[in-house]
This record gives C-alpha cells, structure tokens and sequence, in this order.
C-alpha cells in the first residue's frame, strides 16, 4: 500500500446507469469513506506526483511562468525557485537566456 499512498483515486460505481457514483479521494483516505460493495466498481489511480516530471523536461506552463519571472526576478532566483522539480539546472538556464534574448 506505500507505493500508492501518494497517490489520489476515482471510485467508480454502476458507471453508465442511473445510480452510478464517483469518490475522488486520496488512497490512504479510502478506509474513511463507505463503499456498497454490491454491483460494478472501477477504480484508477492517478499518476505519481513526484515522478510527472521524470524526464526533466519544462512543461509549457513552466516556460509561460519563467517568461514572466523574467520580467522582474533574476536568472538565479528563477533557478533556485525551479530546483523543486526534476528539471536539470542547466535547461532552465538555458531557456531563460533564449527567453532573454528574444525581447
């Protein structure tokens, strides 16, 4: 259960028909919630958010973010406010001096 305690979950019961049901909750909140055990469930289990950004590229709403830091913060400011994710320092350097150079 530790691999998935991160993790959020979609309980989903009777999909499709009349009485169906949804509960978004986290995994280790499961427990806590009362599930009728009767009829169709289907359950998905989100992605890992730790790992969304495994191979170290910027999403565009992180490189729409630095465009605006630019605007009033530092290169190291923006490095040091991005070193949280998997994102290896020197793509974000880089960016930001292509970013630069554009205006």
């Amino acid at each position: 259960m530790k691999f998935f305690d991160q993790r959020e979950v979609v309980i989903c019961r009777e999909m499709t028909k009349i009485h169906e049901e949804f509960i978004r909750c986290k995994v280790h909140d499961i427990k806590k919630i009362n599930i009728y055990d009767k009829g169709e469930l289907t359950i998905v289990f989100s992605e890992m958010k730790e790992d969304i950004n495994s191979f170290g590229f910027l999403s565009e709403s992180d490189k729409q973010m630095i465009k605006k830091m630019l605007k009033t913060e530092s290169i190291k400011d923006i490095l040091k406010k991005f070193s949280t994710k998997k994102v290896p320092k020197k793509t974000i350097y880089d960016l930001c001096l292509k970013l630069k150079n554009e205006k």
